[in-house]
């Protein structure tokens, strides 16, 4: 209870004396405000950069591709996969690394390759996705045959049209015995409702509505492998990392090379870049509040000089050394932490105002703010103690002469 007395007097003071008091605050609400928006800003910049070469990373974690080039052209087209379940958890043994999974495959990308089985023929075969009806027409003239429609596209039908030679020779000689048969791809099936002319060097085996694919096939493929990490791990090391195990122990480690879609070290050395400038502003910043930690001394000085009759009744009426020693240090507490609020909320939508100009979003920092306002706190109370501390030391008959 005591204490509550005492803090109300000292809010009471600080208001008395509004003006003085807003002064002086000022200086502390520019220190955190300067602290609050370099860091928030510092960081939202170096996040948007780093998603710039990494588009999948983020405060905590970062997401690479990493891909398998053939030494062949034509090898791409065996029926084999860049990676296999065995790749993959030798991956997740890697430290730092929090998950590991199949990349999306592209969405304007034209063609895929699934597992196809028709006539007891199992094998890869590369897909053509049809994304409106003037792509894929021609087909040869065949009995039962039939033109794409619209309401293939629309109601996603199972429907596909298939090379003359999806078979080889045999299946080109007797192309009619083609059309309504039913060609599992993946495990679903689909029915063939028309064939189109090929070679026996051709790729390309099948045809299909783009809309059917996204419905009855998942977006993941083979091809490459998105690995997330923790931050904690540098995207250089662990790409080195990553790139030295594949091609050492991969699947297909002698048919081709492994490596990443991003480079690592750039990534790396821009973060490090944006945090040391980060960290060296906001050293700057702070400054600021040990500067304001001066105003705040002299503010208690004055404010001890007006009020030394005051001082000396209250002690002559039995007011301890203590209690009118607190009384100072909660006026410069008051306004540190009055002070640390402001500035932390000017600090929050000057960050916001940046950040909306630059077009990034602007990272807060809970933490750092705590730091900054607790920081201010500590400033208040050093540079009361010592004026509060020359408050009491006076004898009371000089305080009331």
């Amino acid at each position: 209870m005591k204490i509550m007395i005492i803090w109300e007097s000292a809010i009471r003071a600080v208001r008395k004396n509004g003006r003085r008091s807003f002064l002086t605050m000022l200086g502390l609400i520019i220190g955190i405000a300067s602290v609050i928006t370099i860091v928030s800003v510092g960081r939202g910049y170096k996040q948007a950069q780093m998603r710039e070469l990494l588009p999948t990373s983020d405060e905590k974690t970062t997401q690479v591709t990493l891909k398998f080039t053939p030494k062949e052209n034509t090898f791409k087209d065996m029926n084999f996969k860049n990676f296999n379940q065995k790749d993959l958890q030798l991956i997740e043994g890697i430290y730092g690394v929090e998950k590991v999974a199949y990349a999306k495959e592209a969405k304007d990308e034209m063609y895929r390759k699934k597992e196809v089985t028709y006539r007891e023929k199992s094998e890869a075969m590369q897909i053509q996705l049809i994304p409106s009806l003037s792509v894929g027409k021609k087909t040869l003239p065949l009995k039962n045959a039939r033109n794409l429609q619209e309401s293939d596209l629309v109601n996603r039908n199972k429907v596909v049209y298939v090379s003359s030679q999806i078979l080889g020779e045999d299946s080109e000689k007797d192309a009619n015995s083609l059309v309504g048969d039913i060609i599992k791809i993946q495990g679903e099936d689909f029915l063939i409702i028309g064939v189109f002319p090929s070679t026996a060097y051709s790729t390309l085996k099948i045809r299909m509505p783009a809309k059917t694919y996204e419905t009855y096939f998942p977006d993941e493929t083979e091809a490459n492998v998105n690995v997330t990490f923790t931050n904690e791990i540098s995207a250089a090391s662990m790409l080195d990392d990553l790139t030295r195990l594949m091609n050492s122990k991969g699947s297909n480690k002698d048919l081709g090379k492994y490596q990443p879609t991003a480079d690592g070290g750039m990534a790396d050395t821009l973060g490090e870049l944006f945090s040391s400038m980060t960290t060296m502003f906001t050293f700057v910043g702070a400054i600021s509040l040990f500067v304001s930690g001066v105003g705040v001394m002299n503010m208690i000085y004055t404010s001890i000089s007006e009020r030394t009759k005051e001082i000396g009744i209250r002690r002559a009426l039995g007011a301890t050394e203590q209690a009118v020693q607190l009384q100072f240090l909660f006026e410069g507490l008051t306004i540190t932490l009055i002070a640390g609020g402001i500035g932390y909320v000017c600090g929050l939508l000057i960050a916001k105002f940046i950040s909306l100009i630059l077009n990034f979003n602007f990272i807060p920092d809970l933490f750092t703010a705590l730091i900054a306002v607790l920081l201010s706190v500590v400033v208040g109370l050093v540079f009361s103690y010592y004026p509060s501390k020359a408050a009491t030391e006076k004898d009371v008959v000089e305080l009331v002469r």
